[in-house]
């Protein structure tokens, strides 16, 4: 058996979060935080996850975790790459997983719009992530704040576009919460692990989803080599 630190889990946060979010988590691996770009401007879900990484040396022992946007980043990796697995938490993995507002928003021409407008209120997005706890709104407050105004708004395009191709190459997780309010749970498709929440589970629930992952990570640890 090799030894855990071998298995790097790359990390995609949610938009409007950084590397932060994860800090909640406890799982037996090395963790390799992927930094936000701002999307360039005709990116789609797949060229645009490939941007993040292109600067990241994935090894030959990896897996991807994803919040949010960064599960539909990581998900659409899975089916071009070959992670170990995939673990996706409040996030969607199929392109009928998507809200049908999200799809309208798509082809509204609101894109035009100056990038500020795509930076609501902090106590608007806080509701609908379902944020109450005092001290986890103000870990949110900080993340969002360093989001800039341009990246929010090209990743908002692309998250409402959505286009995920193929089938995800090994096993693919997805933890959700069952009161997501960005992605309800009536839309999300078997396989699914369900737990009590909102969108914000990778913080609330950090304890549950640690222990998933880290089953994950057991399981691929004692696969023979």
């Amino acid at each position: 058996m090799s030894d855990n630190k071998e298995l790097k889990i790359i990390a995609f946060p949610g938009l409007g979060t950084d590397y932060r979010v994860f800090q909640y988590l406890n799982c037996k691996a090395d963790w390799v935080h992927v930094p936000w770009k701002i999307p360039r401007k005709k990116d789609d879900l797949l060229s645009y996850a490939r941007y993040l990484i292109e600067d990241i040396d994935l090894g030959d022992h990896y897996a991807f975790v994803g919040v949010s946007f960064g599960g539909m980043i990581a998900s659409a990796l899975s089916r071009v790459l070959s992670p170990a697995f995939t673990c996706i938490i409040a996030s969607v993995k199929s392109d009928n997983e998507i809200p049908k507002w999200f799809r309208t928003c798509a082809k509204l021409p609101v894109w035009f719009l100056p990038s500020p407008v795509f930076k609501p209120r902090f106590f608007i997005v806080k509701k609908f992530l379902g944020i109450g706890n005092t001290k986890h709104q103000e870990a949110f407050r900080s993340f969002y704040a360093n989001s800039p105004a341009l990246f929010l708004k090209r990743s908002m395009k692309i998250i409402t576009n959505g286009q995920f191709y193929g089938k995800p190459n090994g096993p693919l997780v997805h933890i959700h919460g069952t009161r997501d309010i960005i992605f309800p749970i009536e839309k999300i498709e078997e396989p699914v692990k369900k737990v009590d929440g909102t969108h914000f589970i990778v913080v609330t629930r950090a304890k549950y989803i640690s222990g998933i992952i880290n089953t994950e990570i057991e399981r691929v640890e004692n696969q023979p080599k």
